[in-house]
């Protein structure tokens, strides 16, 4: 005895909506260039900050030490560069009246050109101390709100260890941590639809978002795929951090929808069985599927319109067994 229904084709449509957070399109971990210890810390979390203001500086004796020898080095290569100058032109004088050889004159001109190079060298270290320096002032890039303070005053920053994060004004993004399964179309079909995005605290406060990524990979310790909508002009009440939620449904196709109760497994494969309705015996169907959902599981293939679909009783049956409907009417 087995419950069966008739195949049909109908129209499917899929929607979702999940709960998310505001956050900017573009964060910024800011870290030195040197390492040392951190002596200001001029920012707090969620302050707003402008382009070139300094957040943060580190402990600069070091470097001052450095500018002051490179400076000194510089000051000494200009008196070497300065003295074998007037010792080349003495030497030309002498040359010119015959009074000194010309090796003697070639040897001045030589010790002037190392001169020189070394002024080079001297201003070239210069600059670097400059910069290294300068590397001892954690400035803001642009305009932000500062998201997290990685280092506290005091604390040893090492170089290039983020020290402290920014948001950028501007753009924004709507972030979900989205289940595989919810997942129901590829990255194409889900970026041509449009999101409805709604603020939790006051769903009058409303967007329209487009999926703009879909990550590749899976959380390993969440189990989640994390979603990115861009939010097209997205209210000030949208700040962020601000939970949302989205909503989004996708266009109406034709599809053949099942019952759970229906699908079993054949050598490992999904499959469903069927009875022909002639003899009334029972057959298996592998099938493909191309989508979980809560009413019903999405087939990709394997069924056509007007098969009769065991949807009780499957348990019980093998390849060819004689049935009876219990409906006494498959349709």
């Amino acid at each position: 005895m087995v419950r069966v229904i008739t195949v049909a084709v109908r129209d499917h449509t899929t929607s979702a909506s999940l709960t998310g957070e505001v956050q900017a399109l573009t964060k910024i971990d800011l870290a030195f260039r040197v390492a040392g210890q951190i002596s200001e810390l001029n920012v707090t979390v969620g302050q707003h900050v402008t382009a070139g203001q300094i957040l943060a500086h580190i402990d600069s004796e070091a470097q001052q030490a450095d500018l002051e020898l490179a400076k000194a080095s510089v000051q000494a290569a200009e008196a070497a560069l300065e003295q074998a100058s007037a010792a080349l032109a003495r030497q030309q004088a002498l040359l010119a009246s015959g009074l000194v050889t010309r090796s003697k004159y070639d040897q001045a001109e030589q010790d002037r050109r190392t001169a020189e190079s070394s002024l080079v060298a001297a201003q070239a270290m210069h600059q670097a101390a400059l910069n290294a320096l300068s590397y001892t002032e954690l400035l803001a890039d642009g305009d932000g709100i500062v998201t997290r303070i990685n280092r506290d005053k005091g604390e040893i920053a090492a170089s290039a260890q983020p020290v402290i994060s920014i948001a950028h004004d501007g753009p924004r993004d709507a972030v979900f941590n989205v289940h595989e399964s919810l997942l129901f179309a590829d990255a194409e079909e889900l970026q041509a639809v449009p999101v409805d995005i709604a603020l939790v605290a006051d769903d009058s406060v409303r967007a329209i978002g487009t999926i703009r990524e879909v990550a590749p990979t899976v959380d390993p310790r969440s189990g989640t795929v994390r979603v990115r909508v861009a939010l097209e002009n997205a209210p000030p009440a949208m700040k962020l951090g601000s939970l949302v939620t989205g909503s989004v449904t996708m266009p109406i196709s034709h599809a053949i929808v099942i019952p759970w109760s229906a699908i079993t497994l054949d050598q490992g494969r999904p499959a469903v069985w069927l009875v022909e309705p002639e003899a009334l015996t029972a057959t298996v169907r592998h099938v493909e599927i191309k989508q979980y959902t809560t009413p019903g599981i999405v087939l990709a293939g394997g069924l056509k319109a007007g098969d009769l679909l065991v949807v009780e009783g499957g348990q019980f049956l093998y390849e060819g067994k004689p049935v009876r409907i219990a409906s006494g009417d498959p349709a």
